[in-house]
C-alpha cells in the first residue's frame, strides 16, 4: 500500500507537522512517497516507528517505508529531481521512485521532459524486458507530476505518445482501479490558489 502526499513547504507547515505525523501514524502503509519536504528533521519527526526513510533529495523528495531499502539513489531531471529506493520484497525485487515534476502552466514542455529523463535513466537498471517479461524487478512510479490526466507528459507515460522517437508504457493505478479520483482536496484551504495558479477558472475543474 501506498501514500503519495506534497507536503507543501508553506509558512503554515509548522503548524501542520503533528498533524501529518498523526494522520502517518494512523493510517500505516507500506510505503510514503513524499514530496516538499526539505528538513530531515522535519522528516525523521513523521516517520512511523520502526520504519525507514531516505534523505530528502536537493529538491524535496523522499521516501518512508516500512521495508529497509537496500540501495538509494537521487535522479537529476535538470531542475527537479526523483529520489530512488530499491526493496526485496517477499522474494522480488522493487524500485519506488518519489518525484516533483516542473510546476507551472505553460511548462508542459519541461514536464514531458522530466519524464523522459526519468525513464531514460530508470532504463539503465531496469530494462523493459525485465519489468514486460522475466519481471525480475518492479518499478513503480509516484508523486506530484503536476499534470492533467490528458497531458503530454502523462500520454508519453502510459505509451499513448512518443517523445523524442522514444517510447515507455506505464500503468496508471487510478484508471485501473476503475476509479474517479480528486488528488486535491476542496477542504484544503489552498485549494482555490493552486486553482488559479494553473489557469483553472473553477476550482472544481482541478484534476
Amino acid at each position: 500500500k501506498f501514500l503519495s502526499s506534497n507536503i507543501d513547504r508553506y509558512e503554515d507547515l509548522p503548524q501542520r507537522i503533528d498533524k501529518i505525523k498523526k494522520a502517518f501514524n494512523n493510517k500505516l502503509y507500506d510505503f510514503y512517497l513524499l514530496q516538499e519536504i526539505y528538513d530531515d528533521t522535519d522528516l525523521k519527526y513523521i516517520t512511523p516507528k520502526n520504519y525507514y526513510s531516505l534523505p530528502v533529495s536537493n529538491c524535496g523528495n523522499s521516501i518512508i517505508s516500512r521495508i529497509k531499502p537496500n540501495n538509494s539513489f537521487v535522479i537529476d531531471l535538470e531542475e527537479v529531481d526523483a529520489i530512488c529506493g530499491q526493496y526485496e520484497i517477499n522474494g522480488n525485487n522493487f524500485q519506488i521512485i518519489s518525484t516533483h515534476f516542473t510546476w507551472g502552466t505553460a511548462r508542459e514542455n519541461k514536464r514531458v521532459e522530466n519524464a523522459y529523463r526519468l525513464d531514460m535513466e530508470i532504463a539503465k537498471t531496469t530494462p523493459f524486458y525485465l519489468n514486460h517479461e522475466k519481471q525480475d524487478i518492479f518499478t513503480i512510479l509516484g508523486g506530484d507530476l503536476n499534470s492533467e490526466p490528458d497531458s503530454a507528459t502523462l500520454r508519453f507515460l502510459l505509451g499513448k505518445d512518443l517523445y523524442k522517437g522514444y517510447s515507455t508504457q506505464y500503468i496508471d493505478s487510478f484508471s485501473k482501479a476503475n476509479k474517479n479520483i480528486y488528488t486535491s482536496s476542496p477542504k484544503n484551504k489552498y485549494f482555490i490558489r493552486t486553482a488559479l495558479s494553473n489557469n483553472f477558472p473553477n476550482p472544481k475543474m482541478l484534476p
